[in-house]
Parts: C-alpha cells; sequence; structure tokens
C-alpha cells in the first residue's frame, strides 16, 4: 500500500516555480488532479470548476481507502466532513482567509474538526483557528523554486525606476490606485508594470501613463519584466502565502510590503524588503525610491526558508506525527 494520495489542482494563475502541486515528487505517494476527473478542462478561475472540484472531491474519497493518507491540496473547497477511521489520515492545507471566504462558514468548520490534521500558510491563519475555533494546526510556510526561464529582452525604460504590480488575490487596489497618482503627480520617473490583473483593473488603469498593463504572458517574459523591474509593490488587505512574493524574492527583486498579519511569514525584513503601515509611510516611501540592483542577500533569505525541497520535507515530517496518534 503506498503511503500518500496527493489530491489537488494547478491553479491556472501559477508560474512554473509556484504552485502547491510542486509537493507531489514524494515516490512513495500517487496524485489525484482536477484534470484527471470528469470536467478538467474548465478553467480554476472560473465558476463552473465547482463541476471538476465536486467530482473530485467524490472521486477521492473511494480512493482514499488505499492509502495512509491523503492530503488534499486545497482544503478550502471542502464542504462535507470525512468519517475518521484509524488506518486512514486525512490532511488538508488552508489557503484562503477563512473569516471571509467561506459561503457556509459553518459546514467548512465542520470538515476541518472532521479531519486528522490541518496545514496553514501562516501563523496568523493558526493563532486564529486555535483562538476562535479551538482547532490545532501546523504552520508550514507555501513553497518556491528559484525560476529558470530564457531571458527575454523587455520594454522597460531603464532610465526610469521600474515597479511590477503582480497578481490580484487579496489586492488592495484603492491603495495602489492612491500610489499610481501620486505617483504620477510627485515621481513622474517611476513606472508601474501590472501583470495578472482582472480586466476591470486592466481598463481601469490602461490610460495611466505611468503604469503599462499586460496581458496573460508566458513564464520566459513574465520573470523577465519581474527580473528586471526595481521593485515590486504588493498592496494587501489580508496575507497567507503569496506566490507574487516569492517570485520577485527569488529573483532578489525587493519587494514593497504593507505590515499585516502573515507579510511577515514570507517577507524578508528591512532593508531586504520596504514595509509601510499607512497611507502616508506609503507615499514617503515611494517618494524616496532609488534605482535599485538585485539582492544576493534576498535571493539567500527566499532559498533558505521556501525551497519546495524544504516544505516537502517538513510536510513528510507532520505526517509522520500524525501516523502515530
Amino acid at each position: 500500500m503506498k503511503k500518500i494520495l496527493y489530491v489537488g489542482y494547478r491553479d491556472n494563475s501559477h508560474s512554473s516555480a509556484g504552485g502547491y502541486d510542486s509537493i507531489i515528487g514524494n515516490p512513495e505517494a500517487d496524485c489525484l488532479m482536477g484534470e484527471n476527473v470528469p470536467f478538467g478542462f474548465i478553467p480554476v478561475s472560473t465558476r463552473g470548476k465547482i463541476l471538476n472540484v465536486t467530482f473530485l472531491d467524490i472521486i477521492s474519497r473511494f480512493k482514499r481507502l488505499k492509502y495512509a493518507i491523503t492530503h488534499y491540496f486545497y482544503g478550502d473547497t471542502l464542504v462535507v466532513p470525512f468519517l475518521r477511521l484509524n488506518r486512514h489520515k486525512i490532511v488538508v492545507t488552508i489557503h484562503l482567509n477563512i473569516e471571509e471566504e467561506r459561503r457556509c462558514k459553518s459546514s467548512f468548520i465542520k470538515v476541518l474538526r472532521s479531519v486528522d490534521g490541518i496545514v496553514v500558510l501562516s501563523t496568523n491563519q493558526k493563532k486564529m483557528l486555535k483562538e476562535k475555533y479551538n482547532l490545532d494546526s501546523v504552520f508550514i510556510p507555501h513553497g518556491f523554486n528559484r525560476p529558470e526561464f530564457e531571458k527575454v529582452e523587455s520594454i522597460l525604460n531603464k532610465n526610469k525606476i521600474n515597479v511590477c504590480v503582480l497578481g490580484q488575490n487579496y489586492r488592495d487596489y484603492d491603495t495602489m490606485e492612491a500610489i499610481i497618482k501620486f505617483c504620477l503627480e510627485r515621481r513622474s520617473d517611476i513606472c508601474f508594470h501590472l501583470i495578472g490583473q482582472p480586466q476591470r483593473i486592466k481598463e481601469q488603469f490602461y490610460n495611466y501613463c505611468n503604469v503599462v498593463v499586460y496581458p496573460r504572458i508566458p513564464d520566459d517574459k513574465y520573470f523577465s519584466v519581474v527580473n528586471d523591474c526595481d521593485y515590486s509593490f504588493l498592496p494587501l488587505t489580508f496575507a497567507t502565502a503569496n506566490n507574487a512574493l516569492l517570485e520577485a524574492g527569488f529573483l532578489g527583486t525587493a519587494s514593497i510590503l504593507p505590515q499585516i498579519p502573515g507579510v511577515e511569514d514570507y517577507g524578508a525584513p528591512s532593508p531586504l524588503n520596504l514595509y509601510y503601515s499607512n497611507m502616508a509611510e506609503a507615499k514617503k516611501l515611494f517618494v524616496s525610491l532609488k534605482k535599485r540592483n538585485k539582492s544576493l542577500d534576498l535571493i539567500r533569505f527566499c532559498e533558505e526558508n521556501f525551497l519546495w525541497d524544504s516544505v516537502y520535507y517538513k510536510l513528510n515530517d507532520y505526517y509522520k506525527t500524525l501516523m502515530v496518534k
């Protein structure tokens, strides 16, 4: 009997070096992915994906009986509790803000009470689960690998200070717009590069003369832009794992970040990254920005803390503790 069944799907917003499915290299494990069950062709970002996720859940509940451990990459999607079995353990990873994301939070908490292990991606989530729901969990960070890509000649103006703004999950678009408008008046030498944004944001900022809006671009071009930028600006309203922060960090590109719970679990300390706690501090940071070289210390920090190999071993140590319970 093989030890582990991984269950999940690959989010199409993840680059080649990210995505939680990167942990499936365990030789003693099998993997049940969304594309291998009915409706697997439905894109992750669309509402129709619920059909695929539902089939993934149903099929995995039968397959799990052949394994010692079943680990659900995206435990946030589960709505039906599990029947506990001594010879089999269920582990789920929680990515989203439980307090805001669950449409039926009470059912989801019942799911969490029915599983054997909960992996959270920030210390803040761990604290909240314990204090509010008396649920034990373990913080094991999201991983990443240093991107491998072929350099693509970018359109960046090297005479300007180039700032990339990556992704859309939990983004503070009010702060982002305020800073872009502020720089338009006070720092015309700063250019923002918006990548991976929803259509409404693309349309909203398309005509700003200090903004370049990108369509969906392949990894080689994506990492080339992030690598060539002086900074990555990551305005957030909430934080657990954040691929955009790790993407920039593994390339040595400093991030400009809010001081909110969850960020400290992944962000290298100042001055490797820059932090603000309010709008006044954010504006002060942008007024003082200068051209910046790649930081080998930032790359080293990321590699020492977030390589997928490290995450893989931490998860396996956690599995061992569950099996002796």
